[in-house]
């Protein structure tokens, strides 16, 4: 049981992300569902390149997302507890 998502941009992962010059993966997690985002670091919004104290975001910019998972029939909150993001990056 699971959902899966193919994302339109090829350049998200591998050799193509490289050439590319990486880019930028943003979720949303809450109880509306959770939804995330790709770019290429060239298409990046600038509200993302920019330092900033706030505690918000406005993602109305951000178009639409690579993946979509709306908890039509899910209850996020009863399903899924606070989260902790890992980053993980091996050089060689």
């Amino acid at each position: 049981i699971g959902c899966g998502v193919q994302a339109s941009n090829t350049a998200s992962y591998g050799d193509a992300f490289n050439a590319a010059g990486g880019g930028v993966w943003a979720t949303q997690f809450d109880v509306a569902g959770v939804f995330i985002w790709y770019w290429n670091r060239s298409s990046v919004p600038d509200a993302l390149k920019r330092s900033s104290t706030s505690k918000t975001l406005n993602i109305s910019s951000w178009g639409a997302p690579t993946g979509s998972f709306p908890s039509i029939s899910c209850d996020i909150a009863k399903y899924f507890g606070p989260q902790r993001l890992t980053l993980d990056i091996d050089l060689c």
